[in-house]
């Protein structure tokens, strides 16, 4: 709260400054800058929050079907900025066992990255298939692929590739599938693409998941 209250106060007495100028004039231009950066640092906060201090899941049976449609929705519009194609494979049939709104989170954060990563636009799928006790989903793209060296440390806190990335959205990421009882694979190939494969449970397995 120390650091949100204010940046809140920065934004919205930006946002009064903002309003009282012309749009032709420069200045606001400047003022619509200092709004946008605030916006990310309280973003930054939501997923340092997120990492430090993550909610216990409240798991039920869900179909999977609707999550990834909530996550695609969400994200359309960076689809469509980014020129991304997205194609969903995932049977109606599909069930998992787990916190409904964490894993939807999970799911457009590996999502978003995908299409970060597809700089110059490209082809979005997700695909999702029962395994024994288990879903299999995968979130596959044809952008440039992820270096050897970047995917030893990609789930790591504050480590991250893009410039001005907090590193903490796949670490989120990670630890969100584990205390769901789920676990993440990565396979990825340079100039080819990326699969990033997410096992969730599709029954109660009787874990006991949460932080003390």
């Amino acid at each position: 709260h120390e650091i949100r209250n204010p940046l809140g106060g920065i934004e919205i007495y930006a946002g009064l400054i903002a309003e009282d100028l012309p749009d032709v004039d420069e200045r606001k231009q400047h003022i619509l800058k200092v709004i946008q950066e605030v916006r990310k640092l309280d973003q930054v906060i939501s997923e340092f929050l997120s990492f430090a201090r993550p909610a216990p899941p409240v798991a039920e049976r869900v179909g999977l079907a609707g999550l990834v449609a909530d996550a695609a929705f969400l994200l359309a519009p960076d689809m469509e900025r980014a020129n991304v194609t997205y194609r969903a494979e995932i049977g109606q049939e599909l069930v998992v066992f787990a916190d409904p709104e964490q894993i939807k989170r999970a799911l457009f954060n590996l999502m978003k990255n995908a299409v970060q990563a597809m700089r110059h636009g490209g082809l979005l799928v997700v695909r999702a298939r029962a395994l024994r006790d288990e879903v299999l989903i995968e979130v596959i793209d044809n952008g440039p692929g992820i270096s050897a060296q970047a995917r030893a440390r990609l789930f790591e806190p504050f480590f991250t590739t893009r410039e001005k990335g907090s590193g903490l959205g796949l670490a989120v990421v990670w630890q969100t599938v584990e205390e769901n009882g789920g676990r993440l694979d990565v396979q990825s190939v340079e100039d080819e693409g990326t699969t990033v494969g997410m096992y969730l449970p599709s029954v109660d397995r009787g874990l006991s998941v949460g932080i003390e």
